[in-house]
């Protein structure tokens, strides 16, 4: 099954991608010889509704669809 990407998804796809070049690969070697991701980037990819994304807005979660879900995984 093909899927067009609605503009809230090709917008969250351009936030993710413009944040992992940004803020993650430059550093991703030395965060895992340390051990794990800091802080900051946890509370970044919270503030970009990367986490709970199936979960209704409602419920503190960010409201999107299972594919924008696997559109985030496959990001990551």
């Amino acid at each position: 099954m093909i899927h067009e990407l609605s503009e809230e998804q090709r917008m969250m796809v351009h936030s993710l991608r413009t944040f992992l070049s940004r803020d993650v690969s430059p550093n991703i070697r030395e965060w895992d010889k340390g051990g794990g991701l800091p802080q900051h980037i946890y509370e970044r990819m919270a503030r970009l509704g990367l986490f709970g994304i199936c979960i209704p807005e409602q419920l503190g979660g960010a409201g999107y669809d299972y594919l924008t879900l696997g559109i985030v995984c496959e990001e990551l």
